[in-house]
């Protein structure tokens, strides 16, 4: 349980909330940048008999999710998006909802509630399913809360480079792998899906740059709990010795946040940085 007391005057922090498929991550950022994060897991209830009601149980066991905040906002992991050009106008909308019942596999994506959401810089709406329950308890039970997709930060800090470089950035957090690839056109490829093994993510991670008809050469940025992105990194160079890796940069406005940040997703780090 997340005591209620774990974070003093609440109202001047901002709570960011990774909901998955298996856990709710929370990170707690302080209001000075040189006072340390606070980085907590919670696992979701397996037996629970919905998936909604798994997150519901999970907010209320836990009374610091629900202290006051100056700002609080989640992203909710889902296999129902696509990214569509802003260039197709008025029509993206009804576009964007037939593109994900066509392309998700998921049977329940018709009938979840459709966001758009800009990618700033891309030129680009990232659009996304979410339940119209989990967004109505959402919604009721944080104050004035954001909604988005966990894939939009990383597309942002990619595309948004000062030296945008051909590059792809890989992030591997509790089983589910986020693939983004941007060069100076923007972005070239990105995509977000369960992945059960680290050979897959190396797998996967080279067949998205072959996607987006880079280089060898192009660094490889991994973001990973650090025996992951060994492990991952390893492959890739076993798979192909001309590849270059390296860790995914943390935010400079991060730098003094306290070692409590290695294990904290990096979609909320970047979040918080752009918001």
């Amino acid at each position: 349980m997340i005591d209620k007391d774990l974070i003093p005057q609440s109202h001047l922090w901002t709570l960011g909330l990774l909901i998955g498929r298996r856990s709710i991550d929370a990170v707690f950022f302080p209001p000075e940048h040189t006072d340390d994060i606070i980085v907590r897991s919670i696992t979701l209830d397996p037996a629970a008999p919905s998936h909604l009601k798994a997150i519901e149980e999970a907010v209320y066991d836990n009374p610091a999710l629900l202290n006051p905040y100056r700002a609080v906002f989640a992203l909710v992991d889902g296999d129902c998006f696509t990214i569509l050009p802003d260039a197709l106008g008025d029509n993206s909308a009804d576009l964007a909802a037939k593109a994900i019942e066509l392309t998700s596999g998921n049977p329940s994506c018709p009938r979840m509630c459709i966001t758009g959401i800009p990618l700033d810089g891309c030129g680009a709406t990232l659009y996304f399913g979410m339940e119209a329950d989990l967004a109505g308890f959402l919604r009721r039970t944080f104050f004035n809360i954001s909604l988005a997709h966990p894939l939009k930060p990383l597309i942002e800090s990619m595309t948004s480079r000062e030296e945008p470089s051909p590059a792809v950035a890989v992030s591997l957090h509790d089983g589910r792998l986020t693939l983004v690839c941007a060069d100076a056109s923007g972005l070239r490829v990105a995509n977000m899906f369960s992945c059960a093994a680290v050979a897959d993510a190396a797998y996967y991670t080279l067949a998205a740059r072959r996607a987006a008809a880079f280089d060898s050469d192009a660094p490889i940025l991994v973001a990973a709990d650090p025996s992951e992105r060994d492990a991952v990194t390893a492959m890739i160079a076993q798979a192909d010795p001309q590849a270059s890796t390296a860790p995914l940069p943390l935010p400079p406005s991060l730098w003094r946040a306290g070692t409590a940040i290695a294990s904290a997703p990096l979609s909320l780090l970047i979040n918080h940085t752009r918001s």
